[in-house]
């Protein structure tokens, strides 16, 4: 189309290449002006020699964008410190370091006063914790249970069935022989021998299971948390709890481990609660106890006076007991508990 794009025509029909190179670059240099595209560089030989010293300009340019790029990192740290700087209260007025025998500044001893003050007034000495679903998620341990539970299923549940008779009823004695002689009755076999193989397949066994279960996380930490400001912490099990907090990594870190058979009655009977209380020496009204079931933890606790805490991974619609608080991560109950 030479009625449009006169040069370009000339510059094809030109047998001059310096001529034919103007009028290219005239062309190119007015569409680059408008943004259309870019001006192509005029080409040249070069030979190997000056090639490489041609390379050490670029790796100088490299490291000098490089060299910039911290300099403009450490400007704007320095900014950000400025900025820091300016929110804070001028030096006169900034607290000091006291006397204190840990040593603490007095920002860090009015922040727990603070937190001490909110425990106080929800009147909270302890915490204690139920263990199964509470410390470490259920479904965490059913791909390990579940073949033990195939391998033993009338055991099993028998065992289950005792436990829920032994809930509703009373009964006189020790516990352990009264849960054998429901169990001996359910499977007509005799009762030493249903006390034995509860013994080893079910609560020796079971245990084993849990070196390889992971607890909830962060529960290790905000434990550590709650003892480091004084609070008591215990933990208490429907089961023989010892050997469980061991395999599960959280040992060490309770001022009472206690399980509820070793009461006579199970969850949610006032028993266990009140032994709890009784061996923290702590007042019930004064202990947050922490669980996963509303009908055994929340209720048996808040029987006999306790707050409760219930902890729910997944969200669901149903009645919470009256827990004073409700929380799916451990994060969220420390905030709860310390404001």
């Amino acid at each position: 189309m030479p009625g449009l794009w006169p040069r370009r025509e000339a510059a094809r029909v030109s047998h001059d290449p310096q001529k034919r190179f103007a009028l290219w670059q005239g062309i190119s240099t007015s569409r680059a002006s408008r943004g259309l595209y870019r001006q192509p560089a005029k080409p040249r030989a070069v030979s190997p020699v000056v090639a490489l010293r041609l390379r050490r300009p670029l790796f100088r340019g490299l490291r000098g964008r490089q060299a910039a790029a911290g300099d403009n990192a450490a400007s704007a740290g320095r900014l950000r410190r400025t900025r820091r700087q300016a929110l804070l209260p001028p030096a006169k007025m900034r607290p000091k370091t006291c006397s204190l025998k840990d040593g603490l500044s007095d920002g860090v001893h009015s922040a727990i006063i603070q937190i001490m003050s909110f425990l106080e007034k929800n009147k909270i000495d302890a915490i204690a914790f139920d263990i199964d679903g509470t410390l470490y998620p259920n479904h965490r341990i059913l791909p390990s249970l579940v073949p033990k539970v195939l391998a033993h299923f009338k055991l099993v549940n028998a065992f289950r069935k005792a436990r829920k008779i032994i809930r509703k009823e009373e009964f006189e004695g020790s516990f352990f022989d009264a849960q054998a002689k429901i169990i001996s009755q359910i499977l007509n076999e005799d009762e030493a021998v249903c006390k034995a193989c509860v013994e080893q397949l079910i609560y020796r066994s079971w245990c084993d299971v849990f070196k390889k279960i992971k607890p909830f996380k962060n529960v290790r930490a905000v434990i550590e948390r709650f003892r480091s400001l004084g609070l008591k912490t215990a933990a208490m099990s429907d089961f023989p709890p010892h050997e469980k907090l061991r395999n599960l990594g959280l040992d060490g870190l309770w001022d009472v481990e206690i399980g509820s058979e070793f009461t006579g009655r199970l969850k949610p009977n006032p028993r266990p609660f009140y032994r709890l209380a009784e061996a923290l020496g702590t007042p019930p009204e004064r202990i947050l106890y922490v669980g996963n079931s509303v009908t055994h933890d929340i209720k048996g606790a808040s029987g006999v006076g306790m707050k409760t805490a219930l902890i729910e991974p997944v969200p669901r619609l149903r009645f919470h007991g009256g827990a004073l608080i409700v929380f799916r991560s451990y994060r969220q109950l420390e905030c709860a508990v310390l404001g």
